[in-house]
């Protein structure tokens, strides 16, 4: 996708979403030049590590964005709010990974598997992810 922000996740009913608004993902193609990825395509806010460094980009750079996404509905507030920009995407880069409210607190290693900052470390994919919540409490509220 490119660029998973709220604004492109939609509720379709009471269990169920839907993601919009593909256009970063076409523009860019599958055999874009790295350079061209790194014109900022997408929001800076769910940009991940390796999208800010021009480096290869897969699905775990999605998965990044959707822990910011994860992060930002536990929290109330985005991770990394830095300003201007350049302070922004150094954020994404170097800052460690925020603590989660003490009352969802339990979903951090959630977290921390979405965000981290080389992708190696990240869920490699979004069924390993789904493996992780399987069992776990997502009653949050």
């Amino acid at each position: 996708h490119r660029d998973l922000k709220p604004a492109n996740v939609l509720f379709r009913d009471e269990r169920t979403l839907a993601i919009i608004d593909f256009g970063v993902a076409k523009a860019i193609g599958p055999n874009a030049e790295l350079t061209d990825q790194l014109s900022l395509k997408g929001t800076p806010y769910y940009m991940s590590p390796e999208v800010i460094r021009g480096q290869e980009i897969d699905t775990r750079a999605d998965l990044y964005s959707l822990g910011v996404l994860l992060f930002e509905m536990l929290a109330g507030r985005r991770p990394y709010n830095a300003r201007p920009l350049a302070n922004l995407l150094r954020a994404h880069l170097e800052q460690p990974i925020p603590g989660l409210p003490p009352h969802v607190a339990t979903m951090q290693p959630l977290v921390n598997g979405l965000l981290a900052k080389d992708p190696d470390d990240r869920f490699q994919t979004i069924g390993e992810l789904l493996v992780a919540l399987d069992g776990h409490d997502t009653r949050i509220f």
